[in-house]
């Protein structure tokens, strides 16, 4: 695993290259050839030092200058008033344009700008711009440096402390905001919890980042779990890469990460990571486990289709959380529901040899489900249904939406409902499901109506795998029951 230049000392490069030997200076630019972050950082950097440099030499804008009088209203610059008074067009003229309009994440890089390289700051400017510069000199910085929280915000990955005050930011890309990844219209909705997490996970005392950046083709990173030390550095990266083969069928090294989860679960006193990542032209996908602390691999469980999305439950009320997992079963073209154990995710999903994955054990899940192709589903123009989404509610009892497809456009859901033991106890026909299907009635192209019977020969079809099989009733998978025979041992 490639170690990353921190930003630190990236940025001597254009602060104080001075202080850089040139064995030092080689090993750095040898590293940023191979390395794909550190040069995208470097190139950031380079870019902003540019900018500013040029801009301490040209007229501010309009923009600028309304900014900058803002600032300069702030009562904590504290300026002298006299020379506000006197000086005062002059000063938002020589400093306006040093200050982007995202400032805070900036400031102390333009302060560090200014303490060393003094004296071409103080010929662009009079006296007034002089006590702004001893004002920005005299800038506190925040005291709590623990991030709380993070959140996607216009294009940025912004971190907080507990006080709600910016710690730092990253630029990530286009479309890299919690309300636009959240909207149905901008493609699937994804809440920030699924991709972005706060947590100590080495156990002194300050929070670290995660992140994941799968979602959109331009972002960088796309297949990596990332971790952000306190001081916006890179703690750790773990890229997935993997070349599978599925039967005869070898499958190209191209994943894109979607869902992030990290929490103690196997109760050590130390976070652990669950992330799934989908292959990003055909279905191969993969749930992996990892130590928090060092990225560590210690699970990882293959899928013969795609997982839509996981939550996390306590099934049967023991307090140890499971990882429901709805999505589409390619070898079965069928909707299914995994439930796995985080603690032990292993091997792979139920399949027919043509997608078993070469290499790979069978899974040991807690619970494999099955869901039936209604006629609408059967009679479409799409292979397979979908379990889209899950929810368990408090009194344990389980319901799984499952989209039955007529075209891949025109889905409609069936709910169905499980008690703890995971027995299907009733099937229900969503509204949008009924008008559907009595569109497709009267047009001719379905014959049996949405009655009692119908609803019932649903249920009667939900099938579970034992291990070995699919059978008709609710069965914990063998592997899973040998392996958990005795408590759990890390």
């Amino acid at each position: 695993m490639i170690e990353h230049i921190s930003e630190q000392t990236l940025e001597k490069i254009f602060l104080t290259p001075e202080e850089i030997t040139e064995q030092e200076k080689s090993a750095i630019e040898a590293h940023i050839e191979e390395c794909a972050y550190c040069r995208e950082h470097h190139l950031k950097l380079k870019e902003f030092y540019t900018s500013l440099q040029e801009n301490l030499e040209s007229p501010p804008i309009e923009r600028d200058r309304a900014f900058a009088e803002r600032l300069l209203a702030r009562k904590r610059l504290l300026l002298p008033t006299s020379a506000l008074a006197k000086k005062a067009e002059e000063a938002i003229d020589a400093y306006a344009e040093i200050i982007e309009p995202y400032y805070r994440p900036l400031a102390q890089r333009i302060i560090r700008y200014i303490q060393i390289h003094p004296i071409r700051v103080a010929s662009a400017t009079s006296f007034a711009g002089a006590a702004i510069v001893l004002a920005l000199l005299t800038f506190k910085p925040v005291k709590d440096t623990n991030p709380a929280y993070a959140r996607a915000k216009d294009e940025f990955l912004v971190v907080y402390n507990a006080q709600g005050d910016e710690l730092w930011r990253k630029h990530i890309g286009i479309e890299y905001d919690q309300y636009v990844l959240r909207n149905p219209a901008m493609g699937e909705p994804h809440e920030q919890s699924d991709y972005l997490a706060t947590t100590d996970v080495d156990g002194d005392g300050t929070r670290e980042v995660l992140g994941i950046f799968g979602y959109r083709t331009q972002w960088s990173l796309k297949n990596a779990v990332i971790c952000y030390n306190a001081d916006s550095s890179v703690k750790w990266i773990y890229p997935i890469h993997r070349d599978m083969t599925f039967g005869i069928e070898r499958y190209s090294d191209q994943y894109h990460t979607r869902q992030l989860f990290v929490e103690d679960f196997n109760n050590d006193g130390r976070d652990e990571i669950i992330v799934s990542a989908n292959h990003t032209v055909y279905y191969p996908s993969v749930i992996l486990a990892l130590n928090g602390s060092d990225r560590k691999l210690i699970g990882e469980y293959w899928w013969a289709g795609v997982p839509r999305y996981m939550a996390l439950h306590d099934l049967d009320g023991d307090g140890s959380k499971e990882l429901f997992v709805p999505g589409e079963n390619n070898s079965y073209n069928q909707a299914c529901l995994a439930i796995l154990d985080p603690r032990e995710l292993r091997g792979h999903s139920p399949a027919t040899i043509p997608y078993t994955p070469v290499g790979v054990p069978e899974g040991n899940e807690r619970a494999y489900i099955l869901f039936p192709q209604s006629d609408i589903q059967s009679m479409g123009k799409r292979k397979r249904n979908i379990a889209s989404h899950c929810k368990l509610s408090s009194d344990s009892l389980l319901m799984v939406g499952v989209s039955e497809y007529w075209t891949e456009k025109e889905h409609v859901p069936l709910l169905y409902y499980f008690n703890s033991r995971l027995e299907c106890t009733r099937v229900d026909a969503s509204d949008p499901f009924l008008m559907l299907h009595r569109r497709l009635e009267a047009e001719g192209k379905l014959t049996r109506k949405v009655d009692t019977r119908y609803l019932e020969e649903l249920r009667r079809s939900v099938l579970y795998w034992d291990g070995e099989k699919f059978v008709n009733t609710p069965t914990m998978n063998k592997k899973y029951a040998k392996l958990f025979l005795s408590p759990y041992t890390p």
